[in-house]
């Protein structure tokens, strides 16, 4: 393989600081171009995300910022409230 030694020299200060590998990071760097300019997949309509192979993983063990749920309720209420649903509102209501 043929780098340039400017690109070299930055791919093995980028991993000294990260504290890996030079092949990771060129791996790492050689993946995201690949998936920058892949087209995207969808399934049903949605598009479908993939991480790329050795890419880590999202930790559910650790918790959100303060105040995150409660945003994530607001977002959801505007949504909400921009588009109403033609739902029943209340086992009690009238609606039915």
């Amino acid at each position: 393989m043929e780098l340039d030694d400017d690109l070299l020299a930055a791919a093995r200060q980028l991993a000294q600081k990260r504290g890996v590998t030079l092949g990771r990071i060129i791996s790492e760097l050689a993946w995201q171009s690949l998936a920058a300019t892949a087209p995207p997949k969808f399934r049903n309509g949605a598009e479908i995300f993939v991480s790329r192979p050795g890419a880590p993983r999202a930790d559910l063990q650790q918790p959100l910022p303060a105040g995150y749920v409660d945003y994530l309720r607001l977002k959801l209420r505007k949504a909400a409230d921009a588009q109403p649903a033609a739902v029943q509102k209340t086992t009690f209501s009238d609606d039915r």
